[in-house]
């Protein structure tokens, strides 16, 4: 059977993230992300969103599609879309910017209809 998530909100899809253990999380929260497809890791969320109790795991080196290289303080999760299952996840954070990575994205079918909506498909 085919699961899909579907978004008019050209190009973000729903998130949900859970940081730490899968079951038993030390943080959940729910943000719309861009969908980045020249980003290689999981998913990057704006700095405060993620509380200082919980631990940082170290730094990531990520690169961006504009060819712009940042590190990034990084954190182990699991990002979901819509109803598809979780993918375990290393969480970075970055100042403004929620983006979404082919490290989640890869691991489903991913399509932009007309510029107007995006589709992820298991």
């Amino acid at each position: 059977m085919i699961s899909a998530v579907r978004s008019s909100h050209f190009p973000y899809l729903p998130v949900h993230v859970r940081l730490g253990n899968i079951q038993y999380p030390d943080h959940e929260l729910d943000i719309e992300a861009f969908v980045d497809t020249g980003f290689d890791g999981s998913l990057i969320l704006p700095q405060g969103l993620i509380p200082d109790r919980i631990p940082v795991i170290g730094e990531t080196i990520c690169h961006l599609a504009d060819g712009s290289i940042f590190a990034a303080a990084s954190y182990l999760g699991s990002v979901s879309v819509g109803s598809l299952a979780p993918v375990r996840a290393i969480i970075m954070t970055f100042p403004d910017k929620a983006l979404l990575g082919r490290a989640v994205t890869e691991h489903f079918r991913l399509s932009f209809l007309y510029r107007r909506q995006v589709v992820l498909e298991s």
